[in-house]
């Protein structure tokens, strides 16, 4: 599998008709800064972390076996974003 490392989540504003991708809307307002409530704020970055490091490995590897298509459209999204 090639290294990911190029992976930086971003806040993004998504519409409620669009599926979740790493984070859901009320996790991307609470890391984006969630003053009232900074433990809140630590649960979502938790939740995030353990998403990139113990689901996406699993998710990435599936992709590039069964729809290398797929995993290289990824690939370019999430790597070409940490170019911009």
């Amino acid at each position: 599998m090639r290294n990911l490392l190029c992976l930086v989540p971003g806040v993004r504003t998504v519409s409620h008709e669009m599926s979740r991708a790493l984070l859901t809307e009320k996790e991307r307002e609470r890391i984006a800064g969630d003053p009232e409530n900074e433990q809140r704020r630590h649960e979502a970055v938790s939740r995030a972390r353990r998403r990139i490091h113990e689901e996406l490995p699993d998710d990435l590897e599936l992709l590039e076996r069964h729809h290398p298509t797929l995993y290289d459209e990824l690939v370019s999204v999430v790597c070409d974003a940490d170019e911009e």
